[in-house]
């Protein structure tokens, strides 16, 4: 029985390991070889320079639980301890997305000032892109969401079923 779940905790560590290994080559073939340093985003005229950590760990998380889900979809969610490690990866991917969505939202607020007219003073805007970003990783919550959802509710019909 011991060495079941010494096998199946190796089983999971190489999934784990082999989803970093996916997060860095799409990191590197969506950002350039310099992504582990900084990243560069150029919204319209704003240009922001992002430590890579705030996009990887989201990233990571993001192929983690997409890895995770299909999977586990595969198995109709009946593994305990498997369904674990996806629901407290979809949580941990909703609060990173929130750490993205209020830095992004600074933008979007009207925090960025701009030169009106001849007078030089300050005015708001809003930037539309930073904006649409916004609204995209709040979309992205409310799927994570429903689909933690709809975990939970499959893992608890198994677990009634399992126990006729």
């Amino acid at each position: 029985m011991m060495q079941k779940a010494i096998r199946q905790g190796f089983i999971e560590i190489s999934w784990l390991i082999l989803s970093l290994g996916l997060t860095m080559l799409v990191a590197r073939f969506l950002f350039g070889p310099t992504f582990l340093t900084s990243l560069d985003i150029q919204l319209y005229d704003t240009y922001l320079v992002v430590e890579s950590w705030y996009i990887l760990v989201p990233m990571f998380l993001l192929v983690t639980f997409m890895l995770y889900f299909v999977k586990e979809f595969r198995n109709s969610f009946r593994r305990t301890y498997l369904n674990w490690i996806l629901i407290i990866t979809g949580l941990a991917l909703v609060i990173s997305l929130i750490v993205l969505v209020s830095a992004f939202s600074q933008f979007s607020g009207g925090s960025l000032l701009s030169e009106s007219g001849s007078d030089k003073t300050p005015a708001l805007t809003q930037n539309p892109m930073a904006k649409m970003i916004t609204n995209f990783f709040t979309a992205i919550q409310l799927l994570i969401i429903s689909i933690l959802l709809f975990i939970s509710y499959r893992w608890g019909v198994q677990k009634r079923n399992s126990s006729y």
